[in-house]
């Protein structure tokens, strides 16, 4: 999927891959269909960037230049070009060359869409390459999912066959080089300021960072902070009876050591907590600290995560959102004591 930045590094691999098995492997190259599901999925999971481009421009660019990389690896894979973007196509077969053989390279559409552009395709009097036509089979039920993704696809205002459609849009505008517009930008290359990126996803504060769990190097790093979380001595409390705390999934072995406070020691905690004087600290320092505990979790979100695995028994996404969900509550409720908390506000307790 060219929208994916990982595309050229895929598909290299993947050629690198075919001539080391000294077998050509078929390779479907498509722009990609679920790019709001890969936004918000980055957003949602706190990740450093989105995996995709989020402008459609650049994302034309990105085919045409994964097309070339195929074109030239013709002896190892055989490329599959699918779209039904007329300007896309154009380009991919003037970089081709006019020498063709049956097996060196086809286009491909969906069933029932582009049939007026590959008209101008197939067939020894027009372009004369072939076309191979995807046609989804199975129940309305089974199909109803693929056929919205698909209208949605396609129904876009950026979507070539919506484009073509529109009597507002000029040929000039529907053939223009993706990549002299690239250029043409006042900073090519960079992502949609109207799309928050996944650390900017609230305005008030900052979202918490999630690990990438498909990133080779950030499991390295993940797997080397595990490990060290099992050489720490956890302890909670300081007074009262000592328990072990086990592995629920290995009861030998020992996460830490819990210190169970008496009714009396609870007493003397309440009474301690009452003659608080908290509620005098000013709000911008209890909001300052409430942060600073935030970004300590942050920091430390691999060690905890090996302390919540071996304790909780929970798995390490789940980890995860346990982590992130304290870090996003101390920044949410440090954003909300600053609004609401002031002079006139009276503390509800101690």
């Amino acid at each position: 999927q060219a929208y994916g930045k990982r595309c050229p590094f895929v598909i290299d691999w993947i050629v690198d891959l075919a001539r080391r098995a000294d077998r050509r492997i078929m390779v479907r190259l498509v722009k990609g269909a679920y790019w709001d599901a890969e936004i918000k999925r980055a957003q949602v999971e706190g990740l450093a960037d989105f995996p995709v481009y989020t402008r459609k421009l650049h994302t034309d660019v990105a085919y045409v230049a994964c097309a070339k990389i195929l074109l030239a690896a013709r002896d190892a894979v055989f490329p599959q070009f699918a779209t039904h973007n007329a300007q896309t196509l154009a380009t991919v077969y003037q970089m081709a060359g006019p020498d063709f053989a049956i097996g060196d390279y086809e286009f491909q559409c969906l069933h029932g869409m582009g049939e007026p552009l590959y008209q101008q395709v197939v067939g020894k009097d027009k372009l004369n390459r072939p076309c191979r036509i995807y046609a989804p089979v199975g129940t309305h039920e089974t199909l109803l999912a693929y056929l919205v993704r698909r209208l949605l696809e396609n129904g876009a205002n950026s979507s070539f066959v919506n484009r073509i459609a529109d009597p507002d849009v000029s040929i000039e505008e529907m053939i223009a080089d993706p990549v002299e517009l690239v250029r043409a930008m006042p900073h090519p290359g960079a992502r949609h300021d109207l799309i928050a990126s996944p650390a900017g996803l609230y305005p008030d504060r900052r979202n918490s960072d999630g690990i990438d769990l498909s990133d080779e190097i950030a499991l390295a790093a993940l797997s080397e902070k595990l490990l060290e979380s099992t050489q720490i001595a956890w302890t909670a409390g300081a007074r009262g009876e000592a328990r072990a705390v086990l592995n629920p999934a290995d009861h030998r072995d020992t996460v830490g050591t819990v210190f169970e406070a008496s009714p009396d020691q609870a007493r003397a905690a309440v009474q301690a907590a009452a003659a608080s004087t908290w509620s005098n600290t000013p709000v911008e320092s209890r909001a300052a600290m409430l942060e600073a505990a935030a970004d300590a979790m942050q920091a430390r979100m691999p060690i905890l995560l090996g302390l919540i695995v071996r304790e909780a028994g929970k798995s390490i996404p789940n980890a995860i959102a346990e982590v992130r969900e304290a870090i996003d509550f101390l920044r949410y409720y440090a954003a909300q004591a600053r609004i609401n908390f002031g002079a006139a506000q009276a503390p509800l307790g101690p």
